[in-house]
């Protein structure tokens, strides 16, 4: 029996699934738990308000930055292009308001996506709470994030679109964020949401060292089924799912990083992880080390 009280099904029955570390920053272990009601999986005892934003002051958090140095990040930036592109194809398919639709990049970090839709006609407005990451997106694509979501002086009903990429599992006051995302969008709006999935292979094959655990930084953990409950109490419904194939070779070969691993020793294991994540994705797109779910408002 634990003493959290989910926030998707707000039960309090819980079991520990494992112990993940912070390679990033403090080295510090914590605590994995399953709700054993819904299914979600939780950073147990996390550090909270300024004492977490501690937690991603480091060069390394690449998600954040436009390092070029190395081979590990230069994949990272050049899978990031190719991202771009399905994203917007992503939004093409299932926002009705086509180009000239007003979006809302949540999370925006330093703006590369925000920018490339605004570039496609799209009428962007982003968020962004790191500070660094905002100064970025307006020196380098004259993009102004504002630093907050619930304080934005945004009109109910006013986008076409929102999108989190890999943002839902870093916010702390979960609700509070999807009632105000609700109240956001537009009736038919589409609500965008990539997160890391617990319950893919490569997850299973690395325990407690699977680099998406990403602890502190990440407080939640969504399984496939979790999210879509979550989002049905706030009036969403699930279109499709949409696995992000590269997720499966990065996240496997940040993982054979943080074992300690290098070289052309950790790439080919990384590679094969990979592949065998892949393999099982072609049966389901469920089975995929990242999700793409695409909702949309009743």
């Amino acid at each position: 029996m634990g003493t959290l009280i989910c926030p998707i099904c707000h039960h309090r029955e819980y079991r520990t699934v494992g112990i993940a570390t912070d390679h990033l920053v403090s080295g510090r272990q914590f605590p994995l738990v399953r709700c054993s009601h819904c299914g979600l999986v939780i950073t147990q005892n996390p550090p909270q308000g300024e004492a977490l934003g501690a937690y991603y002051k480091s060069i390394d958090y690449i998600s954040h930055s436009n390092i070029n140095k190395e081979f590990f990040n230069q994949l990272y930036h050049v899978v990031r292009r190719c991202m771009l592109r399905k994203k917007r194809r992503w939004l093409q398919a299932y926002c009705r308001g086509g180009n000239g639709s007003r979006l809302l990049d949540i999370g925006c970090g330093t703006g590369y996506f925000a920018h490339y839709m605004q570039q496609r006609g799209y009428e962007v407005a982003c968020v962004e709470q790191d500070a660094d990451a905002r100064a970025f997106a307006l020196r380098t694509f004259g993009l102004n994030p504002l630093a907050d979501l619930l304080d934005a002086p945004f009109p109910e009903s006013h986008f076409h679109a929102i999108t989190l990429w890999h943002v839902l599992e870093h916010i702390e006051s979960l609700e509070e964020h999807l009632g105000h995302i609700s109240r956001l969008l537009k009736s038919d709006g589409v609500l965008v949401i990539a997160v890391p999935n617990p319950t893919s292979y490569d997850a299973c094959y690395f325990g407690g060292d699977w680099a998406a655990y990403d602890v502190p930084r990440h407080l939640w953990h969504f399984t496939p089924d979790s999210l879509t409950f979550l989002l049905e109490r706030y009036g969403f419904v699930l279109q499709r799912v949409h696995p992000m194939y590269f997720d499966a070779y990065y996240i496997a070969l940040m993982s054979q990083k943080q074992l300690g691993r290098k070289g052309g020793n950790a790439f080919f294991r990384a590679f094969l992880i990979g592949l065998g994540g892949t393999i099982r994705t072609l049966r389901t797109a469920r089975a995929a080390s990242s999700l793409v779910y695409i909702f949309q408002k009743r």
